[in-house]
């Protein structure tokens, strides 16, 4: 009988994910600050993304980071 790991559990999901069109990165890997809680870059660009048929601007964005970082 196969061992069942939880890397290999960990493969499997990151495989499905690929498969699906999604892009798998380990965190040494995520641009980011130590200290930041939000992931500006992966706001940005799902923002973009969801939004890009209401013609989303990227002052926009920026608009609704910054109220993120000061809230």
């Amino acid at each position: 009988m196969i061992k069942f790991t939880e890397e290999k559990l960990e493969q499997a999901v990151i495989e499905l994910f690929e498969a699906e069109g999604y892009k798998h990165l380990t965190g040494d890997h995520i641009h980011k600050e130590m200290a930041d809680v939000l992931l500006r870059d992966d706001l940005k660009q799902y923002l973009l993304n969801r939004y890009s048929s209401e013609d989303i601007t990227l002052n926009e964005i920026a608009s609704i980071i910054r109220k993120l970082e000061t809230k």
